[in-house]
């Protein structure tokens, strides 16, 4: 049991410890969390120092009595953290994503955010299976933002075979099978999303990477332009079309937009910087002094 609790309660350490920073512990009661963290502690103590009492007795009955008392206040704190870690999952998530669509910057979570959902995704791994549709899928989306795809693969089919036309989990799956270079797949679920949910611009930018992906780029380009047809304001849009005119060696059209995205956001200085679709352009004698200029240097925001 002493290296479950260990496991479980790690992360929860860790994630505490920034509790000044993460605001997310504003919504879990940070404080009255704390206190009851203390209190099973200070319950074993008693408990631990009564059993070492009745062993040196040679009290058999007594002994036996407060080890199963050690024992079950030991699961309620492990049933405690496991709650607490799965509500962690669910307010990162809903914070990063109300809708429940996985955004395509959620695997690349800021700090202490990143830490949150990795804690919460270890202990979600030791809770028991999920069996409702809700939890396979707070539970996809957590592996998901942690970074762990096939576990979060996995919850989206349970999740899908319980709801089959939920377009949500069909476009969160295609992001798995993505970051899997599963693109064929990827590029299933986007199309089974769209008849649900047709023009949608989240799946329309989700099945271009797919097609990029896959080489055919007319099509990525198509999409791309619908969804700025549909939803001119969204950044993410020219930054993914920026990086196909980067693949397709329309370098000025991919500058064009690879700078009204950073006009709109300016995170994707940073993406755009590491980005494997811009490596030509950057390494260009020609056009990286000009991708440079937009991006400007790695110590700029």
């Amino acid at each position: 049991m002493a290296w479950v609790i260990d496991l479980i309660t790690w992360p929860h350490r860790v994630v505490r410890a920034g509790v000044g920073a993460f605001r997310l512990w504003k919504h879990l009661q940070a404080d009255a969390d704390a206190r009851i963290c203390l209190a099973f502690k200070r319950q074993q103590e008693i408990l631990s120092e009564q059993l070492r009492e009745a062993q040196a007795r040679g009290d058999v009955n007594e002994g036996e009595r407060v080890r199963q008392l050690l024992h079950r206040v030991q699961d309620n704190e492990l049933s405690y953290h496991q709650s607490r870690m799965a509500d962690l999952a669910r307010h990162v998530v809903a914070d990063r994503a109300p809708t429940g669509v996985i955004g395509p910057d959620l695997p690349k979570l800021p700090e202490p955010e990143r830490a949150g959902l990795d804690a919460a995704a270890t202990v979600l791994k030791a809770l028991a299976p999920a069996e409702t549709f809700a939890d396979h899928f707070v539970r996809g989306n957590a592996f998901y933002g942690a970074g762990d795809f096939q576990n979060a693969l996995e919850e989206y089919d349970a999740a899908l075979e319980l709801r089959p036309d939920d377009p949500v989990t069909l476009f969160n799956r295609a992001g798995s099978l993505h970051n899997l270079h599963r693109y064929e797949e990827a590029l299933a679920d986007c199309n089974g999303a769209l008849k649900l949910r047709p023009d949608d611009p989240a799946v329309l930018n989700g099945r271009g990477i797919a097609l990029g992906h896959l080489g055919r780029y007319e099509e990525a380009l198509a999409d791309y332009n619908r969804a700025l047809e549909v939803q001119p304001g969204d950044p993410h849009t020219p930054y993914n079309r920026a990086c196909l005119f980067s693949l397709m060696q329309r370098r000025s059209e991919a500058l064009v937009d690879l700078a009204a995205a950073i006009r709109m956001d300016a995170k994707y200085r940073g993406m755009a910087r590491e980005d494997e679709d811009f490596q030509a352009m950057r390494n260009d004698p020609e056009w990286g002094p000009k991708f440079w200029e937009i991006v400007g240097a790695e110590s700029e925001p």
